[in-house]
């Protein structure tokens, strides 16, 4: 085992999008070195900036947390991203609606392990011999179809709706991220690829591997771009190749291709909410009824929340009862104060109807004295009268500028958000970005 690091990072606009709204980065520290790639959504301001603060804030705060476990470090930088983007979204009209989804892969070379985390439909692989393996699941609305069983993975990455998008960092105050699906030992040759849907969503995931596996990272990673590009280039394109140790054999026929489990279905997720919701329920009960009283309640998760509820309430009547004052407490008056202050408002108010109807009637009445005038004699004859014109009253509905979004992600708030990313890192390459990480890169970002 080596313990060599081999990285090529690379992004491109692709062939539609006027701004490449995808943003990547690195870290190393010591013996760890992170690995980043956001994908923005929410306008030609909101994507770049999104994904560029998360880049920023998650590399920060990693820096900031050395003394933590690995996977503390990401779940910390990640949140610590959200709340940025959120925040930023919700002080800045022109920014509202933005967000960026995020993969993460740390390497530790001391224990030759790995570590993946992710937000959003950005995506992990990694290349081992003849297998290619997905290692993050996409937070989409198409996946939840999968993972309620009624679509394929493969009808999944066919679906006209797979950019839907379920989870993103700066949607909401607070984002769960998803880590795993375990921590991976390296093994020399172990390729690993983290992309925006730039790629997967243009090409096969055959054609991925075959790439990755008979060409060098370098000229993989140039190659990958320009394949997504040949394929239409719907949007940004962005890649990084970490490979541990050198190179596996080429493989020129079928790979074998995993997908990550099933993730829980809709009605695990509400059971979980519901025992969630029943918890809660219990620990309150525990604090302010029974506990008071060194009384414990046993309480059955299974039954619906509001027979919970009901039993939770019962429970709790006795236990008040007991610990009641025997000494009858004085009952204070109610103030009518304000009841009379209302009434006497609304008095007002209804006289002051009754005078204006008493007007009308009078001045309705002085009209009616008024002889009417004699209708215009007209000199078309009977059949000449002229058909009366139907109108049709359109109103004229606004178009709303700022909420169009030209992207290919859209959300629940259906809206529609235009991706785009620049090439940030903090390396070293000739097409002028300076990286942070000490290698030194040779092959330029696809123009």
């Amino acid at each position: 085992m080596t313990g060599k690091i081999v990285f090529e990072p690379r992004t491109d606009v692709g062939r539609e999008r006027s701004e490449n709204q995808d943003h990547l980065g690195s870290l190393r520290d010591g013996p760890v070195e992170f690995f980043i790639v956001c994908d923005g959504m929410g306008g030609h301001a909101g994507g770049s900036t999104a994904s560029r603060l998360g880049i920023d804030t998650i590399e920060q705060t990693l820096a900031a947390t050395a003394d933590r476990p690995i996977q503390e470090r990401i779940e910390a930088a990640v949140l610590a991203a959200n709340t940025a983007i959120h925040e930023m979204s919700r002080e800045r009209r022109e920014l509202r609606g933005m967000g960026t989804t995020v993969v993460v892969l740390a390497v530790d070379t001391d224990r030759a392990q790995a570590h993946v985390a992710h937000v959003g439909d950005s995506r992990i692989y990694r290349l081992r011999g003849t297998t290619l393996r997905r290692l993050t699941r996409d937070h989409t609305m198409v996946q939840r179809l999968v993972d309620d069983g009624i679509l394929t993975p493969e009808e999944a990455e066919n679906h006209p709706n797979s950019n839907v998008i379920s989870r993103s960092l700066g949607g909401q105050p607070v984002v769960e991220v998803e880590h795993g699906p375990e921590v991976l030992d390296l093994q020399d040759g172990d390729l690993y690829l983290l992309c925006s849907d730039g790629l997967s969503g243009m090409i096969s995931e055959q054609e991925i591997a075959h790439l990755m596996s008979n060409l060098p990272a370098d000229q993989a990673a140039d190659r990958l771009i320009e394949r997504a590009n040949e394929a239409g280039g719907h949007d940004n394109i962005t890649v990084q190749l970490v490979r541990w140790g050198p190179a596996a054999p080429a493989h020129d026929g079928e790979f074998v291709v995993e997908h990550p489990p099933r993730g829980p279905s809709t009605q695990e997720l509400l059971a979980k909410e519901r025992d969630a919701a029943a918890a809660e329920a219990a620990a309150r009960l525990d604090a302010d009824g029974p506990g008071k009283t060194g009384a414990t309640t046993a309480l059955d998760f299974s039954k619906p929340i509001d027979e919970l509820q009901r039993q939770a309430t019962a429970t709790a009547a006795p236990a008040a009862a007991a610990s009641a004052d025997p000494e009858p407490e004085a009952i204070e008056e109610p103030d009518n104060t304000r009841l009379i202050t209302i009434l006497g408002l609304l008095t007002i108010v209804l006289f002051g109807l009754v005078l204006v109807l008493m007007i009308n009637i009078l001045r309705g009445g002085d009209d009616d004295t008024t002889p009417p005038e004699p209708e215009p004699q007209s000199d078309e004859l009977p059949g000449d009268e002229e058909e009366p014109a139907i109108i049709i009253d359109v109103p004229l509905v606004p178009i709303q500028q700022d909420d169009q979004h030209d992207d290919d992600h859209q959300h629940h708030d259906g809206q529609q958000h235009d991706d785009g990313h620049q090439h940030h890192d903090g390396h070293q390459h000739d097409d002028g970005h300076q990286h942070d990480d000490g290698h030194q890169h040779g092959v330029p970002t696809t123009p």
